[in-house]
């Protein structure tokens, strides 16, 4: 059992430096500079257009939600406490900082046509819902009841009451929802209406569905049933990624899912639908950028960031299996989790936040806003030059996240965050990010986003005994959905 035991104070700061786990494991750094070497896979250089991560979440928005949240880090204390805990012990806290994220802040008031919607953060306009975020809850729901935080009856009326809402209540187009709705009322924010977040909302559906069962899985497959896959399916069998709010008024469809990247669920669902099926054919349109990095090997995203690979392996359990092409996509996800942290081993002289302890850069809040770029290279487009949005910025999501991929190195990570920077963590768990590099004493972004405590609870939960993965791999459309997108 991985354990962590320090004394706080000068002792926190040495081992900072010298690394806080009893069971480190070094990797050689890769002889090249920058280890970037990459190739499109199919023989395409695609576009920058069909990715979320370049600009996932609403910038403007977030930003003005941000403000001046965060704090300086200051890891010594005079106290001379002894602080034990053990890795497992972590991820339990960490758990229940999820799931008591999700029960909080999330309209409750019976009144309100809005309720069940879960805020996309904590601070900032309190009226901001995000429908991923409100999937991630559902999801969080039935691991509350499964840990003993909630009763099965609690679990089971706060999730129907939501989807209720779900259904009922909520503008849509085509079944799909928008990004954003106001907590207060349900009605939508001008944003897009998003295919992505209306994936993320119905994976957690259907969590929900499959454990509670009776009426809850009856109003579930209601929403499932509406969303019309067929409509956004462009000429050349790709996905668009979203509707966008025209100057004359109406709803025009933007961009496209041309690159892998977080998509994955999208095309399970879509196959697997029992009133709008596509083909699983949509499966094999989309780019594969090939990158390695080192000694690693994957299938990237635009920006590399690392959610891309996380969001569609939170609900899809790839584990041992592959599609038509021979790819393993749970084995794609470890590499590009791999190659991440040694992006900050290799690049320690740039940031004193990359560490072999503190890594997987992905898109997250920081000190100036929302950044959906920040990603290990290789990235941008295959050929170009990075994207070179990194600043020293670490999301504490991006390695706890990764557990199921690597859990010795995700362990190691989480338990340096916790134990020699304390300012990290709060009242949810471990915050949004921290930066070394600002100030003298580095910088922590005070404040939780919902998709982000909500990828984490699920992997976690996966790690620790594929609860997730098992209620949703169980549902019939998903099965369906594998089956047509050849992926066995």
């Amino acid at each position: 059992m991985k354990k962590i035991r320090i004394t706080v104070g000068l002792l926190c700061v040495l081992l900072t430096v010298v690394g806080c786990s009893k069971n480190k494991v070094e990797i050689s750094a890769p002889e090249m500079e920058h280890g970037t070497v990459e190739e499109s896979a199919d023989g395409n250089t695609g576009s920058a257009n069909g990715s979320a991560d370049a600009a996932y979440g609403n910038t403007e928005a977030v930003n003005e939600i941000v403000g001046a949240a965060g704090e300086s880090i200051d890891n010594a204390n005079a106290s001379g406490e002894v602080v034990e805990i053990s890795a497992e012990e972590l991820m339990e806290k960490e758990i229940r900082g999820c799931f008591d994220y999700f029960w909080n802040e999330t309209q409750t008031d019976p009144s309100s046509k809005g309720y069940g919607l879960n805020r996309d953060g904590n601070t900032g306009d309190r009226d901001f819902a995000s429908i991923a975020s409100t999937g991630f809850a559902l999801s969080a729901y039935t691991a509350g009841v499964e840990k003993g935080y909630i009763t099965f009856e609690e679990g089971k009326e706060r999730s129907l009451q939501t989807l209720l809402t779900v259904r009922d209540e909520l503008e849509r187009m085509d079944g799909f929802y928008y990004h954003f709705y106001h907590l207060s009322t349900g009605e939508p924010y001008d944003v897009e209406v998003s295919t992505i977040d209306t994936a993320l909302l119905l994976c957690g559906a259907i969590v929900s569905g499959e454990y509670f069962g009776g009426e809850v899985k009856e109003v579930m497959e209601d929403i499932y049933e509406q969303v019309q896959w067929d409509q956004i399916v462009k000429g050349n069998d790709r996905f668009c990624m979203a509707y966008e709010p025209a100057e004359d008024g109406t709803m025009k469809k933007i961009g496209e899912w041309d690159v892998a990247a977080e998509q994955l669920m999208m095309y399970i669902l879509g196959a697997g639908s029992p009133s709008y099926p596509v083909s699983g054919e949509l499966f094999y349109g989309f780019q594969r950028w090939r990158a390695v990095y080192g000694d690693y090997t994957f299938i990237r995203s635009w920006s590399n960031s690392l959610f891309a690979y996380q969001f569609s392996h939170a609900y899809i359990d790839f584990r041992d299996k592959t599609d038509r092409k021979g790819v393993d996509w749970f084995e794609n996800s470890v590499q590009a989790a791999l190659a991440s942290r040694q992006f900050s081993i290799d690049h320690k002289n740039i940031s004193k936040t990359y560490q072999e302890n503190s890594w997987g850069l992905t898109a997250c809040l920081g000190k100036k806003g929302y950044n959906g770029l920040y990603g290990a290279e290789p990235n941008g487009m295959p050929q170009g030059k990075p994207i070179g949005a990194n600043d020293g910025t670490i999301a504490l999501y991006g390695a706890i996240a990764s557990m199921p991929f690597t859990p010795e190195f995700s362990q190691d990570a989480m338990l340096n965050y916790y134990s020699n920077y304390p300012e990290t963590w709060g009242p949810y768990g471990f915050y949004e990010s921290y930066n070394l590099d600002i100030g003298k004493k580095g910088h922590v972004t005070k404040c939780y986003l919902g998709i982000d405590k909500g990828i984490t609870l699920v992997q976690l939960v996966n790690y620790q005994d594929g609860f997730i993965w098992d209620l949703f791999m169980s549902n019939e459309y998903v099965k369906n959905g594998m089956k047509a997108c050849e992926i066995q």
